[in-house]
């Protein structure tokens, strides 16, 4: 049955009492104050929130009731609220015989705050249709047309009252998204709204801002849920392939192991010999990996010793160093790990310099400085590993330490009573 708010004057108490016996006896839910409470914060809300929760607002009009502040804004915020209101005629006070009950309205609107309120809400309250039950007229009779007025349209207008409850829970809550609607729901209230054209009271603004608002954070999660789907999808159709790999690599793996079995003579026990044959797999990738390691430093010995030769061959009379220089430097560069360091150097030694003559070349082969090394020969050159230091051995018995990148001497060691004939730097290049 339909929830019911009665608005009504305390001079009308009696026959609002008649009224609300007459619709609890319906099985009508109705919800009316009788006490005087004075107006509060609190109270208002208690009195909103009863008016949201109920589908009709049953105003019981006379002069007394129109003249009430309370009554006036239980009106008002009905209409704010497009509730359906059913004005129940208790005094008639646009019947001329009653021009003394219109002028009792009036001057209970005059220069009183709610004033304006109250016009509005007689203005509103002429374009509804009237029940009429005055004195004299017949009760039941208005009652009958009170409860068609209040079952027509019923289940919509239900709709109307448990949507706004939801949008003022969902306003009261900061608008979170946890009191939206969804699913069917939101598809039942999205065709409630098509459905409102021509009927009243009309949805409110809260009505379309809230079902607007659903639809947009449904279509946003509907289209994560597909996002995630898709993943899903992705993720199961990646799982299938891979099991069907590791399917397949096991057969083949336990296809071997099986061939290999055959070929054993001696096998005892499986596990024993698949252990065997796992740890026998291990030793070849090692012996592979040495292997590999050791033709790649055969590949760059062939190449530094490639280098050396052109580096010999373009050493002659005319300009030993121009080019012999750079190529048995990229000779160096080439195996500078450590594997045959003395045999570079002894290239650099033999084809790069003249007697007592150094001369430095950028990364580019441009002569950077021509410098007088020693007084007599350059028996030996030795180059740090990291480049960017020279060492030269003379018959002069001194060594001395060039830096590579300016041409600087760095120092000069005397500590040899005859000729240095060979010299070589520490792999960490401190020494």
């Amino acid at each position: 049955m339909a929830k019911l708010f009665l608005s009504y004057s305390r001079r009308d108490q009696q026959f609002t009492r008649d009224l609300f016996n007459a619709f609890e006896q319906r099985g009508y839910d109705t919800w009316v104050d009788w006490e005087d409470i004075p107006f509060s914060s609190e109270w208002w809300k208690e009195i909103q929130s009863a008016i949201n929760n109920h589908e009709a607002v049953i105003v019981v009009v006379s002069s007394s009731s129109l003249s009430s502040q309370y009554v006036n804004e239980e009106i008002q915020y009905a209409r704010s609220q497009n509730k359906r209101i059913i004005p129940v005629i208790r005094e008639d006070i646009t019947d001329p015989q009653n021009e003394d009950l219109l002028l009792k309205v009036l001057k209970g609107w005059y220069d009183k705050s709610f004033e304006d309120t109250a016009r509005q809400n007689w203005d509103y309250l002429r374009t509804l249709n009237w029940i009429f039950m005055m004195e004299g007229t017949n009760f039941q009779q208005g009652l009958e047309d009170i409860f068609s007025a209040i079952e027509t349209d019923l289940e919509y207008l239900r709709e109307h009252t448990r949507l706004l409850t939801r949008a003022q829970e969902w306003v009261n809550y900061n608008r979170t998204s946890g009191f939206l609607l969804t699913g069917e729901e939101l598809s039942e209230a999205e065709q409630w709204i098509l459905t409102s054209e021509n009927k009243q009271p009309e949805p409110t603004a809260l009505h379309n801002i809230y079902i607007l608002e659903s639809r947009r954070a449904e279509d946003e999660r509907n289209a994560r849920l597909e996002s995630l789907q898709r993943q899903t999808r992705r993720l199961r159709n990646l799982t299938i392939l891979l099991v069907t790999v590791a399917i397949l690599t096991v057969a083949g793996l336990v296809t071997l192991v099986w061939q290999t079995q055959r070929t054993l003579t001696t096998l005892q026990d499986i596990t024993t010999e698949r252990d065997k044959i796992l740890l026998q797999s291990t030793e070849a990738s090692a012996t592979q990996s040495v292997v590999l390691s050791e033709v790649d430093r055969q590949r760059q010995v062939s190449e530094s010793l490639r280098l050396s030769f052109e580096a010999e061959q373009q050493f002659d009379d005319r300009d030993p160093q121009l080019l012999a220089l750079p190529l048995a430097m990229q000779a160096h560069n080439i195996i500078n790990s450590g594997l045959y360091p003395p045999a570079i150097q002894r290239v650099l030694s033999e084809i790069a310099y003249s007697p007592g003559l150094l001369r430095f070349f950028n990364p580019e082969g441009i002569n950077l400085v021509d410098a007088k090394a020693h007084p007599e020969t350059v028996s030996h050159l030795a180059l740090s590993y990291n480049n960017q230091y020279l060492a030269t051995a003379s018959h002069d018995t001194s060594v001395a330490v060039w830096n590579t990148e300016n041409g600087e001497r760095v120092s000069t060691f005397l500590a040899h009573d005859s000729r240095v004939t060979s010299i070589a730097f520490s792999p960490s290049g401190t020494q």
